[in-house]
């Protein structure tokens, strides 16, 4: 599956192609019944098993809407950033073995999400400071690694952060030593 997106001057599409047949599958617009004033997506994220898309809108509303990807239909929505509306998201990162949990990070947002009966909810860390997350992994089911554009590598497990490296000092990361 292939995810192509959109920018337009009212509301984004996302459009969805199958690459066996190179044929659109399935074009995912946002609910009409909702107040959304963005025109763009600005993260995008297939589920491990290509079930759901996660798309996440741009200013002002930083949502996150997902989508199931065989019906076209939208599944769930909550919002991305902080839960007092601060912060931009850059990026939202799906779990490699559970398509109900994701990571959103950005200009002072990093929430681990996780979805039970059609709600998200953050678990986990939840400190809100002014960092600049610039990108995040999984490495596992449940670590994660995160960097920051100051050259920090932050390495979380079960949505708690562990450990805080300076990327610049380590020619190599053990992280049996350096656990906080």
């Amino acid at each position: 599956m292939i995810a192509v997106v959109e920018t337009t001057d009212k509301y984004p599409i996302c459009t969805l192609w199958d690459p066996d047949l190179c044929r659109k599958k399935k074009t995912l617009t946002l609910p009409s019944d909702k107040d959304i004033y963005c025109n763009r997506f600005v993260a995008v994220d297939f589920t491990f098993d290509s079930k759901f898309i996660v798309l996440v809108t741009g200013e002002p509303d930083f949502s996150l809407y997902c989508f199931k990807c065989d019906k076209g239909r939208l599944d769930s929505f909550a919002r991305a950033n902080n839960t007092n509306s601060t912060g931009t998201v850059t990026q939202v990162a799906c779990n490699p073995n559970d398509p109900n949990q994701l990571v959103v990070i950005g200009d002072s947002v990093l929430r681990c999400l996780g979805c039970s009966e059609f709600t998200w909810r953050q678990f986990g860390y939840g400190k809100v400071e002014y960092i600049v997350y610039t990108s995040c992994c999984w490495l596992s089911q449940d670590r994660l690694a995160v960097g920051t554009a100051f050259g920090r590598l932050m390495m979380l497990e079960a949505g708690e952060l562990r450990a805080v490296f300076n990327a610049n000092d380590l020619p190599f990361i053990n992280m049996k030593l350096r656990e906080e």
